[in-house]
This record gives structure tokens, sequence and C-alpha cells, in this order.
């Protein structure tokens, strides 16, 4: 059987729309009152954001969507917090990679959940 490339393509698309549907009920289980006109493109920017992390799976998005949102994008592109993107750029697993940056944090009094 032959995939053709659009076929690859909008299987992608029916993908990621899953994932932000999921992710966007899990955020909104977290906070009912949250608005979707503002997690949505959080959660498509940050989510292409975790690709450059070489972060993939879905369990880890959601994490690292977490973390990007509780930073903020001032905290994020602070030089104070220019660690947290050099351990994501660390080479061991994803998972481990943002425990140890979770770990951190909570060490140093910040509010990650």
């Amino acid at each position: 059987m032959v995939i053709r490339d659009s076929q690859i393509t909008d299987l992608q698309v029916v993908a990621q729309n899953s994932f932000e549907r999921r992710a966007l009920d899990y955020f909104k289980s977290q906070d009912s009152e949250a608005d979707e006109s503002v997690l949505v493109p959080a959660i498509r920017a940050h989510t292409e954001e975790a690709f450059q992390f070489a972060i993939e799976n879905e369990n880890d998005v959601i994490r690292f969507i977490e973390l990007r949102m509780s930073l903020g994008d001032k905290k994020w592109s602070s030089p104070a917090y220019e660690w947290v993107q050099e351990y994501l750029l660390e080479w061991s697993s994803a998972a481990l990679r943002l425990d140890h940056v979770m770990e951190r944090l909570r060490f140093n009094g910040e509010s990650v959940e």
C-alpha cells in the first residue's frame, strides 16, 4: 500500500488536532475558568517549542507546556532561567530532563504546578 505525502500530512493534522483537544481538556480540568482563546494558541506554540528540545511523547509535551505556562515568557527568556533551556538540551530522556528542571525549580521555591 502506497501512502501519499498528502495522506501522511492529513493524518498528522488529525493527530495534532486530537492532541490539542486532549491537552485543552486537561488544562481546562485543572482550571475550569481558563480561557480557551488563550489556551489553544499557547498549546500550539509550546508543542512546537517542545519538539525543538526533542520532547515528543504526549505526556512529556504536556509537562513541558505546564512548565512554559508556569514560568511565562518573561522568566523563560530571562538570563536567570537560562539553565532551564540548558537542562532541556541535555542528552537524556525527555522525562528525566523535565524531572530535573521541576526538581530544581521546586528546590528554588518556584511553583511549577
